[in-house]
């Protein structure tokens, strides 16, 4: 008996298009695994963007903090030996406006600095321009050495406020650069 000519053209059609059904479908899934291990692969890579960014955008801040901490100490340290020059030498009175080349630098600290560091900040500018307009009674005058102290415990407070928000190790329980002279000069 002999088979019919359709049968094993059936049977080669079957072959074909199961092969050519095998190999989409082999396709198609490769593509499917392929796009799910690049899109897991791309969500990582933006995940280690964002850390970078972060990374860079903490390390830029800390640099402008670093920055107008250190514009804003050295302005104050200047006005208050203004201050204390005119003490000792027994000036004018200073005008009201005196000190306000210290309030871009304190706007500026504000800006990058904690809430601790920005009071402290503004209460030692405000007690050396009170200083200040006092100053010219002279250094012995009861006023002018009570607002002498209180600023040299604001000062050591934000220097102390100011190397913890800078992460400096250690307690900032070092005298600020003037309170030796000022034992000095007044013969302590």
């Amino acid at each position: 008996m002999q088979t019919p000519l359709w049968v094993p053209l059936l049977v080669a059609a079957m072959g074909f298009f199961g092969t050519v059904a095998a190999g989409v479908g082999g396709v198609l899934l490769t593509q499917r695994h392929t796009a799910h291990r690049e899109k897991v692969a791309y969500e990582r890579e933006r995940e280690r963007e964002r850390e970078r960014w972060a990374r860079d955008d903490q390390a830029r801040t800390f640099e402008h903090r670093r920055e107008a901490y250190a514009k804003f100490y050295e302005e104050l340290s200047t006005l208050w030996r203004k201050a204390r020059e005119n003490a000792f030498e027994g000036g004018e009175p200073l005008p009201n406006s005196w000190g306000e080349s210290a309030f871009p630098k304190l706007y500026e600290l504000s800006l990058y600095a904690s809430a601790e560091v920005a009071s402290v900040a503004h209460n030692s500018l405000g007690k050396v321009r009170e200083v200040a307009w006092i100053s010219y009674k002279g250094h012995g005058s009861d006023a002018f050495q009570e607002g002498q102290q209180r600023y040299f415990e604001l000062e050591k407070r934000l220097l102390n406020s100011m190397r913890l928000d800078l992460l400096v190790s250690g307690n900032a329980e070092i005298n600020p650069p003037w309170e030796w002279l000022l034992g000095r000069r007044l013969g302590e």
